[in-house]
């Protein structure tokens, strides 16, 4: 990414079937879902889901799923089609290039009540090991582990491996995109990296928070 290029992101997550904010979210050139966009995962919920946000206003739209979005593991090319009917780049550990920017998206999270794309921390640290040294903005589900990730009780549930991964890159990602731990939304500027918890929901699933924008 050309560094005297700026770019306006609007990041947001955890909506779990709610009305998206069709104005707040259409004021950026990208806007980016990083997951639990359902409540259940059904055709219904992300059809509905894509359909809205195919109405966001933006240059690209870009979604991963979560642990909610039951239909994006079990049928996944079902899922990837109702994306792409709305105009939507569904991302499941898979790179993108779009006007000299690197996304870089996955799904899968540190296991969690036995619900969608949940993994141990050894089999993720074999799913983040595909995470490229140069992408400029990733988008993962989980947090990694001491970053905007702890629980209403003050747990910490964000992945040591998504953690051990950004430690080890060549080159850190410029802004690190998830959601998951609603209770801990927000945005914090570490090591380089912009880190956004871009949960809009609480921890009692009441539509508390804007999206969030950055520009880089």
């Amino acid at each position: 990414m050309e560094a005297h290029k700026k770019i306006k992101i609007v990041a947001f997550a955890d909506t779990h079937g709610d009305a998206l904010k069709i104005d707040k979210l259409s004021v950026g050139d990208i806007v980016i879902c990083a997951g639990d966009f359902s409540t259940c995962g059904k055709v219904q919920d992300t059809a509905a889901f894509a359909y809205e946000f195919g109405q966001v206003k933006a240059k690209h739209r870009i979604c991963v799923a979560g642990n909610h979005d039951w239909l994006c593991e079990g049928q996944t090319d079902m899922a990837r089609q109702i994306f792409r009917d709305n105009n939507i780049i569904y991302l499941h550990d898979e790179e993108i290039v779009l006007d000299g920017i690197k996304f870089y998206g996955t799904p899968y999270q540190l296991r969690f009540f036995d619900w969608a794309f949940n993994k141990s921390e050894e089999e993720l640290k074999v799913i983040y090991a595909r995470i490229p040294n140069d992408v400029d903005i990733l988008i993962t589900h989980n947090p990694p582990f001491g970053i905007l990730g702890k629980n209403a009780r003050g747990g910490e549930c964000g992945s040591a491996a998504l953690k051990e991964r950004l430690d080890n890159m060549l080159k850190r990602p410029r802004l690190h995109i998830f959601g998951h731990l609603h209770e801990s939304s927000g945005i914090l500027e570490k090591d380089g990296t912009i880190f956004c918890n871009a949960s809009l929901l609480d921890d009692n699933y009441i539509d508390k928070f804007d999206p969030y924008v950055i520009e880089i």
